[in-house]
């Protein structure tokens, strides 16, 4: 697949079904940033991953063959960000 110049993919496995609080607001926010600087953005989410190692190269396999997005990051389910710290 082409990729374009620039834009994040997100990738996040998680262990069982659910997110916590930090994570979703972290991620909103950086939504917002990123829609904000025009700057295309994708979520990529694996429930009920039993081998989070696993479950990030069936990730990475994924967004190499089927995203026009440039850039990949790995956060786990359990943190917290500032948008500005991804944009460094």
């Amino acid at each position: 697949m082409t990729k374009i110049k620039y834009g994040l993919v997100i990738g996040t496995a998680f262990s069982g079904d659910q997110v916590n609080n930090q994570y979703l607001e972290s991620m909103i926010k950086t939504h917002t940033y990123f829609k904000k600087a025009g700057i295309p953005i994708i979520n990529m989410f694996l429930y009920n991953c039993s081998l989070i190692s696993k479950g990030r190269c069936d990730m990475i396999s994924q967004f190499l063959e089927q995203t026009p997005l440039s850039n990949f990051i790995f956060i786990d389910s359990d943190m917290s960000w500032e948008a500005t710290d991804i944009m460094k």
